[in-house]
């Protein structure tokens, strides 16, 4: 695996391998401007101060259903409607069907009710327009990799393995058509490793630790090589994925890994929802941003997470808002404290 690495280092345009440097010497080579990638999206700007970076890898974690993929495709959709040539890179769920539909919800603002198993072509005619005009002249900019079905390698490329490596290569084709790929996205590392094991026949279940290092150190080259941002999507572990949604995982939560962050330049976490598809998100390390956490509502129907402020933990584990709570004023009984005007911890 290292010499892999180290393969793909050497066949990179690159350049600096040293291991020592005199900073103070050279502080001017060391602090070069890195250009901003705006997210497209104005709560994640916030949270990034601004967005991500050039040569930057950030890690998304998050329990099941609370999330990933829809935020994926916010991410994915706002980048490729900016002009951004982005690259989603699916290992678990297919690209056709559900996913597609997403991106038309997405992209539309139409729910997914009005959407599902209908097909395109079926969907009413203005929906249709207003999907061909929302994606007018961006059409080409979002490359959707579905590795779901992956399970050889190139028996032409020693270094293919269905991972991190092969979805940049795909990156290196778009390249040589013209474009420049601004963020590649993975979602999500443990279905990518099971992909990576079928491929290569490695033994998945006690390597994981070494196998996601392994694939995390090929992401980082890939963001310096080719000047992008690298986002990857984890699953939170079981502890995490079974708290109350006032608890914030943090960035140890990562499932059999909790190391995983210390190698991200910016890692959030995504809670769980509520009743009220309320939940934390938690800038649980960011080198270059706000360590901040927010209440965000999860509008699955649109397929976007959207900021909810004014909502608080609640002693019960869930999030209130005091300005929602509507209770008749025969409802209230004479001198007793109603649950909403208890302090809460």
């Amino acid at each position: 695996a290292k010499q892999q690495v180290e393969d793909i280092s050497s066949a990179a345009e690159t350049t600096d391998t040293r291991v020592a440097y005199k900073p103070f010497q050279e502080i001017a080579d060391l602090t070069p401007i890195t250009p901003r990638i705006q997210t497209g999206i104005n709560w994640l700007d916030e949270l990034t101060s601004g967005g991500g970076r050039e040569e930057e890898v950030w890690l998304i974690l998050g329990g099941t259903s609370n999330g990933k993929t829809a935020l994926t495709i916010q991410y994915s959709c706002a980048q490729a409607l900016m002009g951004n040539s982005t690259v989603f890179a699916t290992y678990e769920q297919s690209l056709r069907g559900d996913l597609a539909e997403r991106i038309i919800s997405n992209v539309t603002g139409e729910s997914l009710d009005n959407i599902r198993d209908k097909g395109f072509n079926n969907l009413p005619e203005e929906l249709q327009r207003k999907f061909w005009a929302s994606v007018a002249g961006a059409d080409d900019k979002l490359t959707v990799l579905d590795m779901t079905h992956r399970t050889s390698v190139n028996e032409l490329d020693p270094n293919d393995n269905g991972g991190i490596y092969s979805v940049w290569q795909e990156v290196k084709k778009i390249k040589a058509s013209g474009q420049r790929v601004k963020t590649v996205l993975i979602d999500w590392v443990g279905a990518m490793l099971e992909i990576v094991a079928a491929c290569t026949g490695k033994e998945l279940e006690h390597a994981f630790q070494f196998m996601a290092q392994h694939e995390i150190r090929i992401a980082r080259e890939m963001a310096k090589k080719e000047k992008l941002l690298v986002i990857l999507f984890h699953q939170t572990n079981t502890e995490s994925q079974h708290a109350k949604p006032t608890y914030a995982p943090d960035k140890t939560c990562a499932l059999n890994m909790k190391t995983m962050a210390n190698f991200m330049d910016l890692c959030l976490t995504l809670g769980n929802r509520d009743p009220h598809n309320i939940l934390w998100i938690n800038g649980a390390k960011v080198r270059k941003g706000n360590n901040i956490k927010m209440t965000f509502k999860l509008l699955g129907e649109y397929c976007k997470f959207v900021p909810a402020p004014g909502w608080y933990p609640n002693t019960d584990g869930n999030f209130y808002n005091p300005a929602e709570v509507q209770l008749a004023p025969q409802q209230q009984p004479e001198n007793e404290v109603t649950p909403f005007s208890r302090e809460i911890g």
